[in-house]
C-alpha cells in the first residue's frame, strides 16, 4: 500500500464517522453521536501520527478535498442540530443549580 492510499483511508474512515455523527444528530441519538465523535477523534489522532506524508497524487488530492468539504458541511449541520439541544441542556442544568441555591438559601436549620 502506498503512503497516499494510507492517508486517504484515514480520511475515508473519518468521513464515515462524520456521517454516523450526522445520522445520530438527526435522530437525536446523543449517545451514538458521542461514540462516533470519540472514534473520529481517535482516527484523527492516528492520522496525525503518520506525520509528514509525501504529497498526494492529483486524484488522491482531489478526493481529499472532496472529503474535507463534506466534513465541513456535515459539521455545520451537526452544529445546527445540536446547538438547540445543548442550549436546552444548559438551561436545565442552570435551572437545577438555581433550584439548589434557592433551597440552600431558604433552608431552615
Amino acid at each position: 500500500m502506498q503512503e497516499g492510499e494510507s492517508v486517504l483511508r484515514y480520511y475515508e474512515s473519518i468521513a464515515g464517522q462524520s456521517q454516523r455523527m450526522l445520522s445520530a444528530a438527526r435522530a437525536g441519538d446523543w449517545e451514538d453521536l458521542c461514540a462516533a465523535e470519540q472514534e473520529c477523534a481517535r482516527l484523527i489522532a492516528q492520522l496525525k501520527q503518520l506525520g509528514d506524508a509525501p504529497p498526494l497524487a492529483a486524484g488522491e488530492s482531489e478526493r481529499r478535498m472532496q472529503i474535507l468539504k463534506q466534513l465541513l458541511a456535515e459539521d455545520a449541520e451537526i452544529r445546527d442540530l445540536t446547538e438547540p439541544w445543548l442550549k436546552q441542556l444548559g438551561e436545565m442544568l442552570g435551572s437545577t443549580g438555581n433550584q439548589r441555591r434557592l433551597g440552600n438559601a431558604y433552608r431552615v436549620e
